[in-house]
């Protein structure tokens, strides 16, 4: 049998009987194209959990922040709950209230109220 072919190639004759007759390491590049897949496996797989372990730890930080930020709220409402009562107390009996011992005593009813809160 007498085959012929033409190929249009961007290189001399003499180079692609070079690439042509190393076609025969065709089975060599299948496995360094196999080694390179699994390598890239492994690369993704470990970047991904990287990831996975910075998101998590980001979201621990986001939830502390929220956890401190709701609690100073909570500190800063007790306290305009405390002096809006001493000043509605001080304007009912038109007296001035001694503000230390008073403050304490106010401030003591709202915690009393808040643990009543939280017990329910």
């Amino acid at each position: 049998m007498d085959v012929t072919a033409s190929v249009d190639a961007p290189c001399s004759p003499g180079a692609l009987f070079v690439v042509v007759a190393d076609l025969g390491r065709y089975p060599e590049w299948l496995e360094i194209v196999a080694r390179a897949k699994s390598l890239a496996v492994k690369e993704r797989e470990a970047l991904l959990a990287k990831t996975h372990e910075e998101q998590d730890a980001l979201l621990a930080r986001a939830r502390q922040e929220i956890v401190v930020e709701t609690q100073k709220a909570i500190l800063l409402v007790r306290q305009e709950a405390v002096d809006l009562s001493l000043a509605a107390a001080s304007k009912l009996i038109e007296a001035k209230l001694d503000s230390d011992a008073n403050r304490r005593l106010v401030t003591q009813y709202i915690d009393e109220l808040g643990n009543d809160a939280a017990a329910r």
